[in-house]
């Protein structure tokens, strides 16, 4: 089953429900998309990757992860990294979000 995916405007805890730019529905727990959008534009101001459970329950969010260079250290700091690492964890977010989904589809069923 596919699931919608879509890049938001804001953060994980608060995003705008209007996509910002549409992605490639994730299938089988894959979804690759190129955007027209630099990447300086996507890091100006907080964006999220959003993935949906079906184009049926489009209101239900399955998994969500937050584009950005920088992470946390302790104490507050951050220190900056590639791009791509964000791009990395935001689609193993979004493979583990389909794998779970599919495991548990497939417990529901068997049981």
């Amino acid at each position: 089953m596919d699931q919608p995916a879509h890049i938001h405007e804001g953060t994980c805890a608060n995003l705008n429900p209007k996509p910002a730019f549409p992605l490639t529905p994730v299938r089988d727990g894959k979804s690759t998309t190129v955007v027209n959008v630099k990447l300086a534009d996507l890091l100006a101001k907080p964006f999220a990757i959003n993935v949906h459970k079906s184009a049926q329950e489009i209101s239900v969010y399955v998994s969500c992860g937050e584009i950005r260079t920088a992470l946390p250290r302790t104490g507050g700091e951050t220190r900056a990294v590639p791009a791509w690492v964000g791009w990395l964890l935001a689609g193993a977010g979004v493979l583990l979000a389909g794998i779970g989904y599919g495991l548990r589809r497939r417990r529901a069923t068997t049981l």
